[in-house]
């Protein structure tokens, strides 16, 4: 049910249109998948945002189909997710502060623990006009954000709307094969009916002797015709039979893709091809021989023979069960097309010339015995009746459209009823011209080149070809893979055409939609003035965009190999990228980083964020290290003038506080003098507030002395139970609040900067005083441990939420408790890069109401005599 905690509503006028739209994608609740992980992974890394989500908004709920930065989460309730509101504008939704955003304040997203501060969605617009999702990014930090930045999101969205459509063609493609394979049980069918009437034409023939021998003739040109098909036809063929996988027949073709002669022929399988001894080809072939069901394998990796040598190839091979008039398996038909070219390709015609290799085969065998016995003439004449229409049957069969036509004037002898489908003709176009069967065909260049094919005998064969073709009356433009193969007799002479023909169009249009997305992706990447770079794990070639040319100084149509590229880096992060660089290489490790470098030509220092990825998987086998450079030029600009301003300010502010200090102390001595207790009072708190606000101002100038190099670490040898000692005395004469307790200290003499260690504890025994109770304890201890120095701070305060915890540490990060807000984030900060500086660690132990443990830990071996 629909928790609604915008205060407006939520539901578009299209709601229910909405909703069937996206319930014909088939996605919800879907596992997760590469290509939309990829696409949130890349959002976070482009924006800098923590979260990132492809979501997908239902009746009452939204279902995240990928999730970068939300840990396991798969969905949320429609009416307390923000992308509730993403479907309601075809344009981005963006709330740079959730905070001041009227709608949001109810949201316990925006008001809860979460503390959602920014969100941007893009929605995902179908063909069709429908918002049924958005691609988002979302931060725990108010951010702006820009009209460029809105034109990238804009973009991913229209990358992720497509790999939806693409998706869902897949499903759709797989949903026609199956439709496909209930065809040829269908047909399978109408095969064994055809069988039961020839049973009976043959009963008939034994009538006549005289009509039988004529018939004989007639059956003997058939079968001439049959074999002259199977020699001639356009794919490999190979037939194996009984439990050792006998080859009984291979044709020319197939001779030829696996590298053999016909020196196989008769041999088992392993003993012809040993190379296939651990190939899962074998287990195919066996597991259809023993069930009798039909397999087919699309792009298949194979060993085969090539001038001697074995090589790995990838076929289309399509394995059918033979069997006897009884349903028993005799063999196996193998039909196999060579696409390591063009894998995409399918030659759906190979189960018509599997079946007519076996009809060959069984003809041959009936014509010798005809010529020995004219009693056995009755029993071969109703074998060659069952080979007939069995072959009838094949080319009923087939997957690819069939077409046989005689004489130049291409008359139609047979066509199977795929082929009916694609040119959308009835069956009574048999005995007609092809040209008066296909009117529509006239004008395009088939006619002609069917004529040449009579003419020189020369094989056409045409991949994605374009036709209009005619589809329920309406002439429409199609893609198809179509062969014309002559047919010949046994004096080489032409007598008509076979026409091989499958519908690509669907491929086609996949094509082109993968190819727009290609182009809207590489649109998103220019308008985003972002550099590219692929480099070769194993040469070190690095192909680079002009965009990252153009970064590095150099001109677009100069090349910029991977070494030069190196020499533009700041020699003081060179090393620090070449590890990184070389980190992903080794270890695949993601590649995020910042360094400086100077342009080639116009020597001009610039700023540089990078990402990038190791890619295992390609087509051509290597391992290709890919990502993307931005220009942060302008965003580092900002940030030291915004250092450059805080160091000012904090200059020009101590000078009267100091004077104000002043006078503070010469009216607190003249009314101690008067002794007015009331005045006394109030100059202490004047003093501890002056004192807190020149403590703050400190820590604004170290913050900026940080950023810009000047603070210095001056490490001197010192005893730790000395600085115990003192922190413990200033503790005792300025706290009395709260019980601080420090343990007895280890003698350990450390090589550090005694001012900046003594800051760290003074502040961790601040902080647990401010987060307490008032009486409470604070305790105070250290010991050695593996070698380090670990103090620790414990206290009996709130603690810390786990979502505060990971980033304590960040600069300007403060806590929020109770509504209450208490410095500026800069305590924790500085005390993380003094350890830092001093090759130590740093943390938090804490449960949220059982108090927080604060600890940083310094090497011993770090002293020097």
């Amino acid at each position: 049910m629909i928790e609604n905690t915008f205060g407006m509503d939520i539901i578009p006028d299209n709601d229910s249109e909405r909703l069937l739209a996206l319930k014909r994608y088939r996605i919800m609740d879907s596992p997760s998948e590469a290509s939309f992980d990829n696409i949130a992974r890349l959002c976070t890394q482009i924006f800098n945002v923590p979260i990132s989500l492809i979501s997908l908004v239902d009746a009452e709920r939204v279902f995240f189909k990928a999730n970068a930065g939300m840990g396991k989460a798969k969905e949320a309730n429609r009416g307390k997710s923000l992308c509730a509101l993403a479907v309601l504008n075809p344009e981005p939704t963006i709330f740079e502060d959730a905070l001041k955003e009227p709608c949001l304040i109810a949201n316990p997203n925006v008001a809860g623990d979460f503390g959602l501060r920014f969100y941007a969605g893009a929605p995902l617009i179908t063909h069709d006009g429908f918002l049924i999702g958005t691609l988002c990014i979302i931060d725990q930090q108010p951010r702006t954000f820009s009209k460029q930045e809105e034109i990238i999101l804009k973009g991913l969205a229209s990358a992720v709307m497509d790999q939806l459509e693409l998706r869902l063609s897949a499903l759709e493609e797989i949903g026609k094969q199956q439709m496909i394979n209930d065809e040829l049980m269908q047909h399978r069918e109408e095969m064994q009916s055809i069988n039961e009437e020839l049973t009976v034409i043959n009963e008939e023939l034994n009538e006549s002797r005289e009509h039988l021998q004529l018939l004989n003739g007639n059956l003997k040109k058939s079968e001439h015709r049959f074999r002259e098909l199977i020699e001639q036809a356009p794919v490999a063929i190979s037939i194996y039979s009984g439990p050792e996988l006998i080859i009984e027949q291979a044709n020319a073709f197939m001779l030829n893709m696996l590298g053999r002669t016909a020196e196989i022929i008769g041999k088992p399988i392993l003993t012809a091809r040993p190379e296939l001894i651990a190939h899962p080809y074998l287990k195919v072939i066996r597991n259809v021989l023993e069930s009798g069901k039909d397999h087919i394998g699309l792009g298949v990796k194979a060993p085969v023979l090539d001038q001697g040598i074995v090589k790995e190839k990838y076929f289309d091979v399509t394995y059918k069960a033979l069997k006897d008039e009884l349903g028993n398996v005799t063999g196996v038909i193998v039909v196999g097309t060579d696409v390591s070219e063009k894998i995409a390709s399918r030659l759906r015609e190979t189960e018509m010339n599997e079946e007519l290799a076996v009809i060959n085969e069984e003809l041959t065998a009936s014509n010798e015995d005809l010529i020995s016995s004219q009693d056995y003439l009755i029993e071969v004449n109703g074998h060659l009746n069952r080979s007939e229409s069995r072959f009838r049957g094949i080319l009923q069969q087939a997957t690819a459209g069939i077409m046989v036509c005689n004489g130049r004037e291409m008359i139609i002898e047979s066509v199977n009823d795929t082929m009916l489908g694609i040119i959308s003709k009835p069956a009574d176009i048999v005995q007609k011209r092809f040209a008066d069967a296909i009117p529509e065909l006239e004008g395009q260049p088939f006619l002609k080149l069917l004529d040449d094919v009579y003419t020189t005998g020369i094989t056409h064969v045409f991949n994605e070809t374009k036709a209009i073709v005619n589809r329920n009356g309406q002439l429409v433009e199609g893609y198809f893979n179509i062969t014309y193969q002559a047919i010949k007799d046994d004096k080489e002479v032409i007598t008509g055409i076979l026409i091989v023909a499958t519908d690509v169009t669907r491929q086609v249009d996949s094509k082109k939609e993968v190819q727009k997305a290609e182009d809207m992706l590489r649109f998103s990447v220019e308008a985003a003035k972002i550099g590219t770079f692929v480099i070769n794990q194993t040469t070190r070639v690095m192909v680079a965009s002009p965009r990252l040319k153009e970064i590095f100084g150099y001109y677009p149509e100069e090349e910029m190999p991977y070494d030069a590229a190196v020499v533009q880096i700041s020699e003081e992060h060179r090393e620090r990228v070449l590890a990184a660089v070389e980190a992903a290489f080794v270890k695949g490790e993601d590649y995020f980083i910042e360094y400086s470098l100077t342009g080639f030509h116009d020597q001009q220092l610039r700023w540089v964020r990078a990402v990038g990825k190791l890619n295992q998987y390609t087509a051509d086998g290597e391992i290709y290290f890919s990502g993307a450079i931005i220009d942060i030029t302008e965003q580092k600009q900002d940030e030291q003038r915004k250092n450059d301003f805080i160091s000012m300010v904090s200059h020009e502010l101590k000078t009267p506080l100091t004077s104000l200090k002043g006078y503070l102390q010469i009216l607190e001595q003249r009314a101690k003098k008067a002794q007015e207790s009331t005045s006394i009072l109030m100059h202490d708190k004047a003093n501890s507030q002056i004192k807190k606000m020149i403590t703050m101002i400190n820590g604004f100038l170290n913050v900026s002395r940080l950023d810009s190099g000047k603070i210095h670490i001056e490490k001197k040898n010192f005893d730790i139970t000395s600085l115990f000692k003192e922190a413990d005395e200033e503790a005792r004469s300025t706290i009395f609040s709260h019980q601080v307790i420090f343990t007895e200290a280890e003698s350990v003499i450390l090589n550090a900067d005694r001012d900046k260690v003594g800051q760290v504890i003074h502040n961790f025994v601040s902080n647990a005083v401010k987060y307490s109770p008032e009486g409470s304890q604070v305790l105070v201890s250290n010991k050695i441990k593996n070698g380090e120095l670990l103090v620790e701070v414990k206290d009996q305060g709130r603690g810390i939420k786990p979502q505060d915890k990971d980033k304590l540490f960040d600069r300007f990060y403060r806590v929020v408790n109770d509504d209450i807000i208490s410095g500026f984030g800069i305590g924790l900060y500085l005390c993380a890069e003094i350890i830092a500086r001093h090759q130590g660690k740093i943390g938090v132990e804490s449960e949220f109401g059982a108090g927080s443990t604060f600890w940083f830990s310094l090497p011993i071996y770090a002293v020097i005599a």
